[in-house]
């Protein structure tokens, strides 16, 4: 047991986690993560998922795997990988905002 009392559970295999990394990318999930940033939810859906395949895990120990290889993802990026990721962001950001500003324009009155 460690300190906290808990019992720590079997570390994953290589099959677990990629079958956690496909459930992730699979649409719904994606979906559900753009239009929410509560995590719970959207580990709740992926264990249903993954349950439905044979897997055991928690919904904590979803959250914590997935925050690991999140992690682990970002910290192997060199800095030119991560400017890149952030610029991508902020372009589709950006395209985002003057749609909506498009689609504001067409809704006012004309005068």
């Amino acid at each position: 047991m460690d300190a906290q009392g808990y019992k720590r559970a079997p570390a994953w295999s290589t099959q677990k986690v990629v079958d956690l990394i496909a459930v992730w990318g699979e649409e719904f999930v994606q979906a559900e993560h753009r239009y929410s940033r509560r995590n719970t939810n959207i580990c709740a859906k992926i264990m249903q998922v993954m349950g439905e395949k044979g897997y055991t895990r928690d919904m904590q120990q979803c959250r914590v795997k997935i925050k690991e290889l999140r992690r682990h993802t970002m910290a192997s990026m060199e800095p030119a990988q991560i400017t890149t990721a952030v610029m991508s962001i902020l372009n589709t950001l950006r395209i985002i905002m003057q749609n909506m500003q498009n689609q504001n324009l067409q809704k006012q009155p004309r005068r």
